[in-house]
């Protein structure tokens, strides 16, 4: 998608609303699922009691936008 961006959002032939719907599931949708299954995953006992493992799951789930940045970079 990224080369159908290249010139520009009027040129590319992709519609607003896929883009916007593309947005709003990365940054909104998939950190919420992820949040559920994380937190379902404690009350079932399938995750360790450590405050800090839990903590990086949900980094993990919460922020992947922020982590496929950082792995661009690297």
């Amino acid at each position: 998608m990224g080369g159908n961006l290249l010139k520009g959002l009027t040129g590319s032939g992709i519609q607003k609303s896929l883009l916007l719907g593309i947005i709003v599931v990365r940054y909104i949708a998939l950190p919420l699922i992820g949040i559920v299954v994380v937190k379902g995953a404690i009350r079932l006992g399938l995750v360790q009691h450590d405050p800090l493992y839990q903590f990086v799951l949900l980094l993990q789930f919460a922020l992947p936008p922020a982590m496929n940045i950082g792995m661009t970079f690297n």
